[in-house]
């Protein structure tokens, strides 16, 4: 069984690994099988879906998986038309801009 969090890290599969829990491995997860799907949880629609421009992997793309500060940009900017408040998200965009932008300014 793969395990999708070392997969989108892009790391190897270890061996013996279980992978990610499962009804089937934890039959107690059964139970709640509607309570959250797996799409939800891998590839929601407000993340846009699993497609080529999923946050998610251009985020990966872009190497921006060591910046949480830009991460969290692009993340609240793609998905402002998709989830909630359009101008919330947008807020939270800006308020991690700018807190990177103060963190490069406090460098130089």
């Amino acid at each position: 069984m793969r395990n999708v969090t070392r997969e989108r890290a892009g790391l190897p599969q270890a061996d013996g690994d279980p992978g990610e829990p499962n009804a089937e491995t934890h039959p107690a997860l059964a139970s709640l099988s509607g309570f959250a799907t797996e799409e939800m949880v891998e590839h929601p629609a407000h993340y846009g879906g699993d497609t080529v421009y999923e946050v998610i992997k251009v985020l990966f793309a872009w190497g921006l998986e060591k910046d949480a500060l830009l991460w969290n940009v692009v993340k609240y900017v793609a998905r402002a038309s998709m989830k909630g408040s359009f101008l919330e998200d947008l807020k939270k965009a800006r308020f991690y801009l700018d807190r990177r932008i103060t963190q490069l300014e406090d460098e130089s």
